[in-house]
């Protein structure tokens, strides 16, 4: 899967589990793995913030900043239910 700085490479042995490495475009240097799991389930999430540009993986990853299964009584613009 491409992406503005380089590309991933997904890995999955099966039973919904995947390792998701990110590869640098010029040298297919190995920039960072995430794992992933795939199935049926829901969460809360308090989503207090992005983070689009981590100076390690800047133009291919991001992040999340928050809480899972944040208080019934709290509320930013970014809350997800």
């Amino acid at each position: 899967m491409p992406a503005s700085r380089g590309y991933y490479r997904m890995w999955s042995p099966g039973e919904g589990v995947a390792l998701w490495v990110g590869m640098d475009n010029k040298t297919d240097e190995i920039l960072g793995c995430d794992p992933s799991f795939s199935g049926e389930g829901e969460l809360k999430l308090g989503l207090e913030s992005f983070a689009t540009d981590p100076p390690t993986y800047a133009g291919l990853e991001g992040g999340l900043s928050g809480w899972q299964t944040p208080p019934t009584n709290h509320r930013t613009p970014a809350s997800v239910p």
